[in-house]
């Protein structure tokens, strides 16, 4: 159900889940802040992970010479901090729960939405067993 008001700017989604828009804090299309930093950090990793890789692999080379290597790990500390894989959260796309809290990895949704879309064969593939 999509109900949007336009003096609030509230987007209602499924299941009372209350996403909220706001342009003025700039979440627009984010369900909070948090997914909102996690697609910032995705991006990153996508603009930086081969860099951030092939340099990491000619500093911890022990055969290239150690200026050399001093000069590429200048080069690391140059990149963000969000470069590195290990910086992204795996958190649900529709209600940004934590990756903790059972997020299906596959469908990058949390396990109270997957078995809402299963339940009502949304999801492509998956049908839940019923006795």
């Amino acid at each position: 159900i999509l109900l949007l008001n336009r003096s609030s700017m509230t987007l209602l989604c499924r299941n009372a889940f209350r996403c909220v828009l706001t342009f003025e804090r700039g979440l627009l299309g984010f369900t909070d802040h948090r997914m909102k930093r996690d697609h910032n950090r995705r991006q990153t990793v996508a603009e930086h992970a081969f860099d951030k890789r092939v340099l990491v692999s000619l500093k911890r080379n022990h055969i290239l010479p150690q200026d050399f290597r001093a000069a590429v790990g200048r080069e690391l500390e140059a990149l963000p901090r969000d470069a590195h894989h290990t910086r992204v959260n795996h958190r649900c796309k529709l209600t940004s729960r934590m990756p903790g809290s059972g997020t299906k990895r596959l469908w990058r949704v949390s396990r109270l939405m997957w078995r809402d879309e299963a339940d009502h064969a949304r999801l492509s593939g998956v049908t839940r067993s019923h006795w």
